[in-house]
């Protein structure tokens, strides 16, 4: 991820959750969203971030790596990212939310890494809709 912020690629959204939120030690979902991975095929995005960690993180064996179960880009216009990236801006650090309703979808609870509002198509920011608690680490 960060060969990818070195070339000028950036982020709308980085964000784990875990597979089973209640459990201690689970795997998370790594979900990512970025305007230059919505030009391409849903395999190419996965590809493109799964060979970005696998150069962070040395290999898929490593234990780093195998915490993460799944990985799913999202469009950067979807709503779900226009909700989350409105409603929290995260650049250096963790955000945790828990028991937030995005836009319909509940979250248990989940690990901000990277969370930055992108205009609209009209150029405008979207409002957010999001309810629930936010805690920081």
């Amino acid at each position: 991820m960060r060969k990818h912020a070195t070339e000028n690629h950036t982020f709308a959204l980085v964000m784990l959750i875990p597979t089973e939120p209640s459990a201690i030690d689970t795997q998370f979902t790594l979900i990512v969203s970025a305007p230059w991975l919505d030009q391409k095929s849903p395999k190419e995005a996965v590809n493109a971030i799964l060979s970005s960690l696998i150069d962070e993180l040395g290999a898929t064996d490593s234990p780093e790596f195998k915490k993460i179960a799944r990985v799913t880009v999202i469009n950067s216009s979807d709503p779900f990212v226009r909700a989350i990236t409105s409603a929290f801006n995260v650049s250096n650090g963790e955000e945790i939310i828990q028991n937030c309703d995005v836009n319909g979808v509940r979250i248990e609870r989940a690990i901000l890494l990277v969370s930055h509002r992108l205009p609209n198509s009209t150029g405008l920011l979207q409002e957010k809709e999001l309810s629930g608690e936010v805690t920081q680490r």
